[in-house]
């Protein structure tokens, strides 16, 4: 029960029997702890022995923004938890984007954690660029570059003299920015950034935009919803929109802009929706209370992408996000001051999204049985690897679209009959490591281990077992592709399909209903992959680099999954000569020389019990053993 009471009435009240206990409370406050609770950082965090928790240890990261108080308490300076590089003007770190950005991904609470809001690695280390020495031809060439960035947070160029915390060895980088103006085509920046996640092999989190209500934010003043940053088209990095969240755990109350569907009482309460509330953000509620238009009526960019790509891939928390702010060192956005004020639009919904990238590396790395295998019953990279002298996190890291596609296919899927949320709006859902880690005896990864070629090894396929009663089958295909070509009517350059045939003989296509619904449609719906947006059944077939399959309650038994590579026009496969060939390219002398056009791939299966004989067309060999 709550009540507004006088201090007599409050001493009254609490001599009487039936009250048991009276605690002050006030303005619900906009929280970090909901984004932790809701994918799932908590639930990693407190599991209980003998199983180890997952908090961000080992793991580094990087933010690219600008406007950074390195010296807040929350990022643990005097421990090394922050390495800042390319320094700015006072002015601009004034602005302490920047700071809310890493905060949000990297913030532990300090200096009371209990009461502070933590970000989602608050155990891990990251390393922040200014963006503001970008494209300046004074600056040395590790802020003026984004692909020289890049390679230093991998490792892949030598590092600058003097610079004692390179080689970074960094897992992700989060983008909270977009390059000005808003737009809807493949542009040059969108084919640079595309290259650099290629090239480099780091997962990069990209923030979509915020023209979903172009009224209420001046950037996308006379533009339409769709009208998003050029980065955010990229094939090759995790586009993240938003939703509104109006402080409630529930996924039931959440939209993507116009208003409330929650209520203001029983388990799902959206408390920002209730009259009265300071912090309410709903117009059709309460419009006098309203601190900043952008959050409480502006919305996400939405896709699709030009070519009917599916963008975002992901969403999160697009309102009232708690967290560090520049106002000083013990700064926190609990809100009161335009300094104080919360976090929010895509800027939040990204770094919420790349630190649970973060968390799956960790969960990748772990050993837990000591035999070198992950909990995915995938082998390390270096299973020896020694944390006190080594990037363990890094050296034992997936594919950057391994981890996106281990997001994608364990995320939270909004009904998209729920209010406006749409396949346009929020992508293939909300990331949930729960999710991931509850399932992990059941998932099989394929961590861009087989090489598919032209002519000779077109496809690659293998049975998977079902056991009676799985609620779900979801299969995930995820690829990196090379750069498109702006103005070009297709942005991928190689095209990778996938096909699942349930033990009936039921057909699957990848992506094939899902733009109008949860779940996967049967052929002869699709005829064959890629098919047209069903807004312009007469377009061209779509080709998108992430293909799902998502079947409720699925026929038990024995099913097909097939990876075919119907075009490959460019290498997709650049570290063919540096790596060992696959199963697949087993006694095939195609594999002793340079194949130039090849392409690799992520695939997670998700509900199996068995997996068995994956190969290739060109070998000899069952698929069945």
């Amino acid at each position: 029960m709550k009540a507004t009471l006088t201090l007599d009435q409050v001493r009254t009240l609490i001599t009487m029997d039936e009250v048991q206990f009276v605690n002050v409370t006030g303005d619900p406050s906009p929280a970090m702890d909901v984004a932790r609770e809701i994918s799932g950082a908590d639930y990693l965090a407190g599991l209980p022995p003998p199983e180890v928790p997952f908090t961000g240890e080992g793991v580094r990261g990087a933010v690219l923004d600008w406007g950074i108080r390195e010296t807040h308490a929350a990022f643990d300076l005097a421990e090394q938890r922050i390495t800042v590089r390319c320094e700015e003007q006072v002015l601009e770190a004034a602005t302490g984007h920047g700071t809310r950005v890493y905060g949000t991904v990297f913030g532990d609470g300090a200096p009371n954690p209990s009461i502070n809001p933590q970000g989602i690695l608050r155990d891990a280390e990251g390393i922040f660029f200014s963006r503001s020495l970008l494209g300046d031809p004074f600056a040395p060439p590790s802020c003026r570059y984004r692909d020289v960035m890049a390679r230093l947070l991998v490792g892949d160029v030598c590092c600058p003299t003097g610079d004692t915390a390179c080689p970074y060895s960094a897992v992700f980088q989060s983008n909270s920015w977009i390059t000005l103006p808003y737009r809807l085509d493949y542009h040059a920046d969108t084919a640079v950034l595309d290259d650099i996640a290629f090239t480099y092999d780091i997962l990069i989190c990209q923030s979509q935009g915020n023209c979903g209500h172009p009224d209420y934010f001046g950037e996308c003043n006379g533009l339409t919803p769709q009208h998003s940053g050029a980065e955010a088209w990229a094939k090759n990095v995790v586009s993240v929109g938003g939703v509104k969240h109006y402080n409630s755990k529930c996924h039931d109350d959440h939209t993507w802009r116009d208003g409330c569907v929650g209520t203001c009482d029983g388990p799902c309460c959206a408390t920002m929706c209730c009259e009265g509330n300071s912090y309410c953000c709903a117009p059709s509620q309460n419009p006098s209370c309203c601190v900043d238009p952008l959050l409480c009526y502006g919305g996400a960019s939405r896709g699709y992408a030009e070519d009917y790509r599916v963008k975002p891939d992901l969403v999160h928390f697009f309102d009232n996000v708690n967290t560090t702010c520049h106002a000083d060192d013990y700064c926190y956005a609990h809100g009161g001051t335009v300094a104080k004020r919360p976090f929010g639009g895509t800027s939040a919904a990204t770094p919420i999204t790349c630190g649970y990238a973060g968390l799956i590396f960790e969960m990748w790395a772990s050993d837990p049985d000591g035999d070198g295998v992950n909990m995915f019953g995938n082998t390390l990279t270096s299973p020896t690897c020694d944390p006190q002298v080594e990037d363990c996190v890094f050296v034992n890291r997936p594919h950057a679209a391994t981890v996106k596609a281990l997001m994608i296919n364990t995320a939270y899927r909004y009904p998209l009959t729920q209010a406006d949320l749409d396949r346009r709006k929020q992508g293939w859902g909300m990331v949930d490591v729960e999710r991931l880690y509850s399932e992990r005896d059941k998932i099989y990864v394929i961590d861009e281990t087989v090489v598919l070629r032209n002519l000779v090894n077109t496809f690659m396929n293998f049975d998977v077992s079902v056991s009676v009663g799985l609620p779900e089958l979801r299969v995930t295909l995820a690829y990196s592709d090379p750069p498109g070509t702006p103005s070009a009517n297709r942005n991928a350059q190689n095209d990778l399909s996938l096909k699942v045939t349930s033990p009936s003989g039921i057909v699957y296509w990848g992506t094939c209903g899902l733009k109008d619904g949860n779940w996967s449609v049967p052929a002869p719906t699709c005829v064959g992959p890629n098919p047209p947006d069903p807004d312009d059944p007469g377009a061209n077939p779509v080709v998108d680099t992430v293909e799902n399959v998502f079947i409720q309650d699925p026929e038990p038994g024995m099913w097909k999954i097939r990876v075919d590579a119907d075009e490959i026009n460019e290498d997709g496969h650049v570290e063919y000569l540096n790596d060992d060939p696959t199963e697949c390219c087993t006694g095939n002398p195609q594999c002793s020389v340079d194949v130039p056009k090849d392409a690799d791939f992520a695939l997670v299966v998700s509900g199996v019990s068995a997996v068995y004989g994956a190969c290739c067309n060109g070998l000899t060999g069952s698929c069945t053993d």
